[in-house]
């Protein structure tokens, strides 16, 4: 039986050496063997993004669902990026309809449609993961990396995986970009030229909606006493930025312990760098005493420490602020 047609597989979770797990990956992204569409591409960006917070070993099959959707409404709708070697794929079918339906989303981004419309879109483009790659992704790492069955609500990963993938994320989030980025190009038949704006549109398109990192500042303000930027000590007026201590760019969660207000300065020098182990230990002090936040249910303190330090290993740079805070 064909890959996409299965409805379940079981996991091989023997243990693996780190260079046949390299082996199996590069396999999968550089052979053009068994991909007439994005999707698998796709796929493997959602386990990306998402292999820091895995329940367990276990990932929801509905937030596959959604980011996998999410990630085609920018790239079909406002982009206009074709997805398939050959003629329209699916999910842009499905994009193409509701543009119909409702004329006037053409061109907006995902994070702008109206709930009601949104619920539409992902109850529709989310069975795609499902009927169409969950099976073939699978078959291509020949059950090593994941197991599934689409009658349970979620896909169960070989641990030796994750601890591979946590080390070479960074890595490999460029890897598959770029191998993305080459099968879009081959279909538009366009210059080395479009690559760049291809590849800020497939980081882009998984951003999540900005605006909902209001209720993360707030209850940062609300909680700390003297609002000062957490790197340089400089008072803060109506001028607080937002930053993800752990760079967004590697760890793609918004989540309120990996928050600090900011003066617009530190921020954007900080840009997709580290700041100094000191301020994690800082982080971490601040994290423990507003504990009983309910955004910060769920917090351990090892899981924040470990993203550092998987940071650092992935390669992101230290960013020095100006003054460093007093012990």
């Amino acid at each position: 039986m064909e890959g996409w047609k299965l409805k379940s597989g079981l996991l091989d979770d023997s243990y693996l050496e780190k260079e046949k797990i390299a082996c199996l990956i590069n396999g999968f992204l550089f052979s053009d063997q068994y991909k007439t569409s994005t999707y698998k591409y796709a796929l493997f960006k959602v386990i990306l993004d998402n292999i820091f917070t895995l329940n367990g070993f276990t990932l929801s099959l509905k937030i596959v669902e959604n980011d996998f959707a999410k990630i085609y409404w920018n790239l079909v709708n406002v982009d206009h990026l074709p997805q398939r070697k050959d003629g329209v794929s699916s999910i842009e079918r499905i994009v193409s309809s509701l543009v119909q339906k409702y004329p006037r989303v053409e061109g907006i981004p995902f994070d702008s449609l109206s709930p009601r419309i949104r619920k539409e879109y992902l109850s529709k483009a989310g069975k795609n993961p499902s009927k169409y790659v969950l099976g073939a992704l699978y078959g291509d790492f020949n059950g090593k990396l994941y197991g599934f069955d689409k009658k349970e609500d979620s896909l169960v990963f070989n641990p030796c995986f994750v601890s591979y993938l946590q080390e070479n994320k960074r890595v490999y989030d460029k890897l598959a970009f770029y191998q993305w980025m080459l099968f879009i190009e081959k279909r538009l038949k366009k210059t080395k030229a479009v690559m760049g704006s291809i590849g800020t549109r497939l980081d882009e398109s998984t951003r999540t909606d900005r605006s909902s990192l209001e209720r993360f500042k707030k209850e940062i303000y609300q909680t700390e006493g003297e609002h000062r930027c957490f790197y340089c000590g400089k008072k803060l007026e109506n001028s607080c930025h937002l930053d993800h201590f752990i760079p967004w760019s590697f760890y793609k969660q918004d989540v309120l312990w990996n928050f600090v207000c900011a003066c617009p300065k530190c921020n954007e020098s900080k840009n997709n760098r580290l700041a100094p182990d000191p301020y994690l230990h800082k982080l971490e002090e601040r994290n423990e005493i507003t504990s009983f936040i309910p955004l910060l249910h769920g917090y351990k303190r090892e899981n924040l420490d470990n993203r550092y330090k998987k940071a650092l290993f992935n390669g992101i740079s230290i960013w020095i602020p100006k003054m460093m805070p007093m012990h």
